[in-house]
């Protein structure tokens, strides 16, 4: 009876104990906010955007951003990501106007994504390359327009970059593709590459590179010089929609190892 007795009151503590632990916890995260420097960047950036079904009605200098829809922030309430997509199905009508770069003020934001709305004949701003702890960024099929800027190369520590489905967007050259060592996706989809000769060296060449989107580029060339192209981790590549009426190139066959998904319709090559 007394062993049964103390079971029980070491059960009743270690359940009061364990109350007491995720309280605490909820807590932490209930008084979990962002800096009013953050806040007053966000209400910046939603200053600059038209947002025709006011989905961003929520973010007020009198709630906590860290609680805003589109917004998440880490455990010591550093705003992390903005995510304001607008998907297909979305009870959203798309974000259009000018991009601010208050969101500089935002130092440990990792991931942006802004794709699928309406930001047309708006440039790609510049200053987007100076967001250093950037690792995912999505600006696809949103109508930006011009040249694709050369800061982004700064990203060094960009994973995902997805420009893809502009459709205005011009490139004048790609060297600063090559020092986005840490890229494992890339799309391009849309953008004119026919006149980038080197286009296959440059970004064979990124040593993470996994997927790879070129759809509808005008590329008219698959032949990097002695035949050679330096993909070691790519598994996803897709050329399809181009201007490709020669020979399969050899070097396709040499991916055999690492490729999983190869699209190639809507062109014109020849060979087995």
């Amino acid at each position: 009876m007394a062993v049964l007795y103390a079971t029980h009151v070491l059960l009743l503590i270690l359940s009061t104990a364990t109350t007491l632990h995720f309280s605490a916890s909820k807590a932490a995260r209930l008084n979990m906010t962002c800096s009013e420097k953050e806040r007053n960047a966000l209400l910046s950036f939603k200053h600059g955007l038209a947002d025709p079904s006011n989905r961003l009605s929520s973010w007020s200098d009198k709630s906590d951003c860290c609680t805003w829809p589109g917004v998440h922030c880490n455990n010591t309430g550093k705003v992390m990501e903005i995510n304001l997509d607008t998907p297909a199905g979305s009870p959203y009508r798309e974000l259009s106007g000018e991009i601010s770069p208050s969101l500089l003020e935002l130092k440990y934001l990792n991931r942006l994504d802004l794709s699928s709305n309406y930001f047309v004949l708006t440039p790609i701003p510049s200053f987007l390359g100076s967001l250093e702890s950037l690792r995912y960024l999505d600006l696809s099929l949103s109508g930006f327009m011009g040249l694709i800027p050369h800061q982004l190369g700064n990203l060094s520590n960009l994973q995902h970059l997805n420009l893809g489905y502009n459709y205005a967007l011009q490139i004048d050259n790609l060297n600063w593709i090559s020092r986005l060592s840490s890229l494992e996706y890339l799309d391009l989809s849309g953008s004119d590459l026919h006149k980038q000769g080197n286009w296959l060296q440059v970004l064979s060449a990124l040593p993470s590179l996994s997927e790879l989107h070129l759809e509808s580029c005008q590329i008219d060339n698959l032949g990097p010089p002695k035949g050679k192209a330096n993909f070691t981790h790519l598994q996803v590549l897709d050329l399809s929609i181009n201007n490709l009426n020669h020979q399969i190139p050899s070097w396709l066959f040499n991916l055999s190892t690492t490729l999983v998904q190869l699209d190639l319709h809507s062109n014109l090559l020849q060979g087995q």
